[in-house]
């Protein structure tokens, strides 16, 4: 399980370090990357530069991925559903990273999530979320696991495949 969870918090790391400023502002305009809020372990987070999502080769399996810089991330992986709204909480797969610590949540198996893809139109995705994250780091001194809440995602356009 420690071995699927890891390769997937680089993906997401690779993900934003792929997301340079330069793909967030043009001719000093800031580009539209949608929003996401949330709560985390009781403190709320708001994140609007680094967000996207991307479908893989099969037009199957989506990765959304929140963040404003590489250094705090949240991401879930999920097939994508056939009709909306969808309630994807026993499908997917979570994680939540900040600076060397990573929690992920794997649905039935470790944690829990509740993913809700509200809409899905011209390439853009909206939804909710939350997330009981499970420690995946090897530091010991950090806490066992994260409680995110109340998580709302607007308009969270593709990766600009």
């Amino acid at each position: 399980m420690k071995n699927f969870i890891l390769p997937l918090l680089a993906l997401l790391s690779l993900t934003f370090y792929s997301c340079g400023d330069d793909d967030v502002a043009m001719d000093g305009i800031t580009l539209d990357r949608g929003s996401v809020t949330f709560t985390l372990d009781g403190e709320s987070k708001n994140f609007t530069l680094l967000n996207a999502f991307t479908i893989d080769d099969t037009d199957s399996t989506v990765l959304l991925a929140f963040g404003d810089s590489d250094t705090e991330t949240l991401g879930f992986v999920f097939d994508l559903p056939t009709s909306f709204p969808s309630e994807l909480g026993d499908e997917a797969i979570g994680t939540y990273s900040v600076d060397e610590l990573s929690y992920g949540a794997i649905s039935g198996l470790v944690g829990s999530i509740e993913l809700n893809i509200s809409s899905y139109e011209n390439d853009v995705m909206s939804g909710t979320f939350s997330m009981t994250g499970i420690k995946t780091s090897e530091d010991a001194a950090a806490r066992d696991s994260v409680i995110v809440t109340n998580g709302i995602f607007e308009n969270i356009p593709t990766l600009g495949l």
